[in-house]
């Protein structure tokens, strides 16, 4: 039993450490730095050698110049919620092992790795991903329109990847209670946490079927010959929002009013609960 929670505990955080990388490596991509050509000066052996040199020192700092201006033109990996991403990874990693560690049935551990895996770890990571997006324009201003697009479609295909991610983890956390609940002969959705969530599962659905309008309506309407990547929603905002707050709220309260998580954590299950709380 020992071996297979090591085993959890170690996926969780190659996962969160994956989810804190899949974004990161959208500011990996050095742009291009075009050279200026000097051309000689004179046609005097000597002072052609001058300003040969002289044209080899300049491209040189040309060089570094642009190098220089490159690092502080890429765009930051997770935006504002670098430490959230990792501190859900490590809370995540903790309530796995945690879980794990009980007699509970597998489907009911496999609700709770799936819900702190897909609220703690891929969520922050995705919404990081897409907020990012600001400071890589902002960031950006000298550079050319096709290196921003470019820039910026990284950033929200890093957010798609990631919150389909979260989506899966969350089939598989409420699959696998749905299910556990039909086994024991319970009824469903009577507790705050199972109604909290399936509001939030409300709002997120909310949330998806607006990016898909502004996804695919451009191109049904024929306005763009594919779909539309780059596009800005208040609504998707909202929704999104929204649907993270009461996500975690979900996930505290799975673990806060539960008798496992009592049993689990003890007089340190608020301090948990308050983590699960600060991760967005």
């Amino acid at each position: 039993m020992v071996r297979i929670n090591q085993q959890y505990v170690a996926f969780a955080a190659i996962i969160s450490i994956f989810s804190c990388g899949l974004p990161l490596a959208t500011a990996l991509c050095p742009f291009p730095v075009q050279l200026q050509k000097h051309p000689a000066v004179s046609t005097n052996p000597k002072l052609l050698k001058l300003s040969n040199r002289i044209a080899t020192f300049k491209k040189l700092a040309d060089n570094s110049n642009s190098l220089e201006q490159n690092k502080t033109s890429r765009p930051k990996a997770l935006g504002t919620l670098q430490i959230p991403t990792l501190v859900g990874g490590l809370a995540a990693a903790v309530i796995t092992q945690r879980v794990l560690a009980t007699s509970s049935s597998r489907l009911f551990r496999q609700h709770v790795t799936g819900a702190v895996m897909g609220s703690m770890v891929f969520l922050p990571a995705a919404i990081g991903s897409v907020q990012s997006r600001v400071d890589a324009t902002k960031s950006m201003k000298n550079e050319s329109a096709a290196t921003r697009r470019g820039v910026l479609l990284r950033h929200i295909q890093a957010h798609f990847y990631l919150t389909y991610a979260a989506a899966l983890s969350a089939v598989v956390s409420v699959g696998s209670i749905f299910y556990n609940k039909i086994v024991l002969g319970k009824p469903h959705f009577t507790s705050l946490h199972s109604r909290v969530g399936l509001t939030a599962a409300a709002l997120w659905a909310g949330a998806y079927f607006v990016a898909q309008a502004k996804v695919w309506t451009p191109l049904i309407r024929g306005k763009k010959k594919g779909p539309n990547l780059l596009w800005a929603s208040q609504r998707h905002r909202q929704l999104g929002k929204a649907a993270s707050i009461l996500t975690l709220v979900t996930t505290s309260t799975g673990v806060g009013l539960s008798a496992w998580g009592r049993t689990a954590f003890g007089p340190l299950l608020p301090l948990i609960v308050g983590i699960v709380l600060s991760v967005p």
